[in-house]
C-alpha cells in the first residue's frame, strides 16, 4: 500500500508543480484545461494529501493533533475545489 501511495504522489506532483509554477501542461490536457495554473494547485493539494497517507507520516499527523488532521483534509478539499473550477469549454486548436 505505501508504494501504491508513494507512485500515486509521484505521478501528481511535479505535474501539478509545474503547472502551477510554469502554467505548463501535459499535451493531453491542453485543450481540456482553461486555468493551468488552478489545475497545478489541485493536482499539488490531492498529491500532497496521497502522500501524507503513507502510513509513517499519517501516524506523524495524528500525533500533532486534530488541527494537522484537519489541515490535511483542509489541503484536500482546496485540491478538489481547485481542479472542478480549472476546466472549461473545450479549446479547439
Amino acid at each position: 500500500m505505501p508504494t501504491l501511495l508513494i507512485l500515486v504522489g509521484a505521478v501528481t506532483i511535479p505535474p501539478g508543480l509545474a503547472a502551477l509554477v510554469l502554467g505548463w501542461l501535459p499535451s493531453w490536457l491542453s485543450g481540456h484545461i482553461e486555468r493551468p495554473r488552478l489545475w497545478g494547485l489541485g493536482m499539488l493539494g490531492f498529491g500532497l494529501f496521497v502522500v501524507t497517507q503513507i502510513p509513517s507520516l499519517r501516524e506523524r499527523f495524528e500525533d500533532a493533533g486534530s488541527a494537522a488532521v484537519a489541515l490535511r483534509f483542509i489541503v484536500l478539499a482546496v485540491g478538489l475545489a481547485a481542479m472542478a473550477l480549472s476546466g472549461g469549454r473545450l479549446i479547439r486548436r
